[in-house]
């Protein structure tokens, strides 16, 4: 007989082993258990999913609620101490429903995805410096070496004394790259698994893991995200040799050959992180309407400089305008901040609603008007007075 383990994606049963007969009747549940063969089971276990189940404040408390207020999962102990008054705390189980086909798993895994090759990247960078700043070291050491032969042998004490304080200084920094690559060496391998292992899990375990797994490492990629850009704003040791003016008088008493400095240049990058963590909040739809979720979002950069957007609304042709809070503009783009261009106004807009498929009202604020935009040719056009405050 045929031994099978049964999934419920509602995260009712989860790991209960049934035979093939069972596992039939397991189908015909509503809603249905996903059953997965055992060889397939034993592929799923995995460090991530057993370090997700657990509270990182509380060890051995498992997480039962999810904090939308401030996007993290909770255990008892930590709902009852600093999440009181917190809204809305929902059960994980909720929190977790839709999220294989959401926008957190997308941002995840193309924020790791995008952490990888930087890691890489930036390794390299390091590696480069590092050379470099030993081809530095002979360079000088050459030239040292150079000026020895055209003085006396009193000289020679000289470079002697030169080259161990050269020696000296390299050793000291030396650390730097030593430190450094070492970090972004286990970072490289650390996101490098997590991202297949996370890869591998997505497919087959239930949501409610999923979604730990999902905190656990979004937390965890945030943190290195934020080291990557510690170590990427790092200034590295530069050796410079400045020789001893008078030493063209090879006649005349001079009391070295030179002197050895160490200065910091800002690594040049080869690679930066073009993925920002997103903000996530649960999005549920009325029950008789189709789900909602996240799937393209921007910066508000693309538009221009110091843009503040608080509203919006969908214009024909996949587009958005978006009234500009700062500014007597409206901006409009594709919905992923392509194409932008802007309708000049004479006054700082507060909200926006489409009219019909070629026009859209704009509100004044305070200024007691509502002003008609012509989403076609991009122009304002007639102001109705209202004589009241317009938002």
């Amino acid at each position: 007989m045929g031994i099978t383990r049964v999934q419920d994606l509602g995260a009712v049963i989860v790991g209960e082993l049934v035979c093939n007969a069972c596992a039939k009747f397991h189908k015909k549940l509503s809603p249905p258990h996903t059953i997965v063969p055992n060889d397939q089971v034993q592929n799923l276990s995995s460090t991530l999913l057993e370090l997700s189940r657990k509270c990182e404040n509380h060890p051995g408390q498992k997480i039962v609620f999810f904090c939308s207020q401030h996007d993290c999962v909770l255990c008892d102990s930590c709902m009852s101490e600093s999440h009181e008054s917190c809204k809305p705390i929902i059960s994980i189980e909720k929190a977790a429903k839709g999220v294989k086909n959401g926008a957190a798993v997308f941002d995840l895994e193309s924020r790791m995805g995008n952490l990888c090759p930087v890691v890489q990247k930036t390794l390299d960078d390091q590696l480069r410096y590092k050379k470099e700043f030993q081809n530095t070291r002979k360079e000088i050491g050459t030239q040292i070496s150079e000026i020895k032969t055209r003085v006396i042998e009193h000289i020679s004490k000289l470079e002697e004394t030169l080259i161990k304080d050269l020696d000296k200084k390299y050793t000291e920094h030396e650390d730097t790259f030593i430190e450094g690559e070492s970090s972004l060496q286990s970072m490289l391998e650390s996101v490098t698994s997590c991202l297949m292992e996370f890869k591998s899990l997505k497919p087959h375990v239930i949501e409610i893991h999923l979604f730990k797994a999902l905190k656990y490492l979004d937390a965890k990629t945030c943190l290195q995200e934020v080291e990557v850009r510690k170590i990427q704003k790092t200034s590295f040791p530069k050796l410079e040799f400045q020789p001893y003016k008078g030493l063209t008088n090879i006649m005349n008493t001079f009391p070295s050959f030179g002197t050895v400095n160490v200065t910091r240049e800002p690594m040049q990058l080869s690679a930066v992180l073009g993925i920002d963590q997103q903000g996530q909040a649960l999005v549920r739809p009325i029950s008789n309407q189709r789900k909602l979720s996240l799937f393209t979002s921007f910066k508000t950069t693309e538009l221009g400089k110091d843009v503040y957007i608080r509203s919006g609304c969908f214009i024909p042709r996949n587009r958005l305008l978006l009234p500009n809070y700062n500014d007597d503009k409206i901006h409009v783009c594709q919905l992923d901040g392509s194409n932008s261009s802007s309708i000049q106004l004479r006054y700082n807009p507060h909200a926006v609603s489409l009219y019909d498929s070629y026009q859209a009202l704009v509100t004044s604020n305070h200024r007691g008007f509502i002003e008609i935009v012509d989403n076609e040719n991009l122009k304002a056009g007639k102001k109705i007075q209202v004589g009241l405050e317009c938002k």
